[in-house]
């Protein structure tokens, strides 16, 4: 689920990204920056850096599952 969340997620996380860098002026909004970067640098360029966003959120929640499971049975919660 973290992995889906990052993928819907990165476009807006350019954009976020691009207007506090000053790369886009504030004026332009997430609309008009998520229009601009579609169309100077297509749909690719919405997900710049989208692999390794959805890398790094499928490793976490496989981590923080697994550790949630061992610390559930080092104490005994949920068992029969």
């Amino acid at each position: 689920s973290g992995a889906c969340a990052s993928a819907i997620m990165t476009p807006i996380d350019v954009c976020k990204t691009r207007l506090s860098t000053g790369r886009f002026p504030a004026s332009l909004g997430l609309r008009g920056s998520l229009a601009r970067i579609a169309r100077e640098e297509g749909i690719r360029g919405l997900y710049a850096g989208a692999q390794a966003r959805i890398l790094g959120a499928a490793l976490f929640s496989a981590v923080g599952l697994s550790t949630y499971d061992y610390c559930k049975q080092l104490m005994g919660v949920g068992t029969s």
